[in-house]
């Protein structure tokens, strides 16, 4: 009725200069497997929920593994989890949302590790208002800005497109509100399994979204700027080892609160995914440095808070390894800040 025009109007007010494009995905009259359900009269499908509950989601695991290893990403993962857990932690303790960080979940398996991701989001679905998930190789850049206060609460699914695209969204970072057509969603993200090949959870989400008719999109998802959210770096590796620049530039801006090192962004090769040692050192360095960035950032917007210091502590639940001390705090910002030096 008139009052949640005028709410929603306001929540649109509130958010700032975030770009409200709708999907133009492509509708072919199909919707994957199922029917998405109708947006039920209940607080939280009106998108009134709690922004308070919320939970980071993302996969980290300890497992050693050879240069020679043939899974996607599998070497690059093994290196970069500590650098990348302690950087969504901080993160974390300053915004007061939950950290969760997952290992093998065992419904996964027979899958690539990449349905992890699908997997832990379903675990934690019915614990939380919403749930952020995160690729290990993306960083928060800003600890002074907190994703969820840009967000239109009354959407189910936030996203940007993939680097390059308009039509395809990356799932480096996205965020769901818990409500019963998200849990629909990831279902047929679920059952789809990448056409059954079980290899990219990013191939099953891009085709539900464009299964889906037009009015459902704008409905329930929400597009956002990929420079700010999810921007790839801009980078200039020596090329070595049959690595191959990216043809595009990447997009980070000043003001870039998510920095993803995607894919050749972050060393790989494009014709098979795999990061050779040389290039793993040398995305490792920009990693640190973007980490050490946001260390600086931290210290400087924790001096303009009430408590003043930059390590706080956070609710965290962690199966992989994180940069907390044996009482689960994390450890100081000055010893981890000389560890990276």
């Amino acid at each position: 009725g008139a009052a949640r025009v005028r709410r929603v109007g306001a929540q649109l007010a509130a958010a700032g200069p975030v770009a409200r494009a709708q999907f133009l995905l492509p509708a072919v009259g199909l919707r994957g497997s199922g029917t998405a359900p109708r947006r039920s009269r209940n607080v939280k499908d009106f998108g009134i929920a709690s922004m308070n509950n919320v939970a980071l989601v993302t996969v980290a695991t300890q497992q050693q593994i050879s240069a020679s290893d043939t899974e996607y990403g599998a070497l690059k993962t093994a290196y970069v989890y500590p650098v990348s857990v302690d950087n969504k932690a901080r993160y974390c303790a300053s915004h007061g949302c939950k950290l969760v960080v997952g290992g093998e979940a065992s419904e996964a398996s027979g899958r690539s590790s990449r349905w992890n991701k699908v997997a832990w989001l379903r675990r934690e679905f019915k614990s939380h208002d919403w749930l952020v998930w995160m690729d290990l190789d993306a960083l928060f850049l800003r600890p002074d800005k907190y994703l969820m206060s840009s967000l239109d609460p009354s959407f189910d699914l936030h996203v940007t497109y993939d680097f390059g695209s308009t039509m395809k969204v990356n799932t480096g970072l996205f965020v769901l509100r818990t409500s019963s057509w998200s849990w629909w969603f990831l279902e047929q993200v679920w059952l789809h399994n990448d056409f059954g090949e079980a290899k990219s959870d990013q191939n099953s989400i891009n085709h539900v979204l464009s299964t889906m008719p037009t009015r459902t999109l704008r409905a329930h998802v929400k597009v956002y700027p990929r420079e700010i959210f999810n921007a790839f770096p801009r980078v200039n590796f020596t090329s070595v080892e049959d690595y191959e620049q990216p043809e595009l530039p990447g997009d980070e801006v000043a003001n870039t609160e998510v920095i993803h090192f995607a894919g050749q962004y972050g060393g790989a090769r494009g014709h098979d995914g795999q990061t050779p040692p040389v290039m793993l050192l040398q995305f490792y360095d920009l990693m640190l440095e973007h980490h050490l960035r946001f260390l600086d950032r931290l210290e400087a917007y924790a001096a303009t808070r009430s408590d003043g210091h930059p390590d706080g502590d956070t609710s965290t639940s962690a199966t992989g390894a994180i940069d907390i001390d044996a009482g689960g705090r994390l450890r100081p910002l000055a010893t981890v800040r000389a560890t990276l030096a």
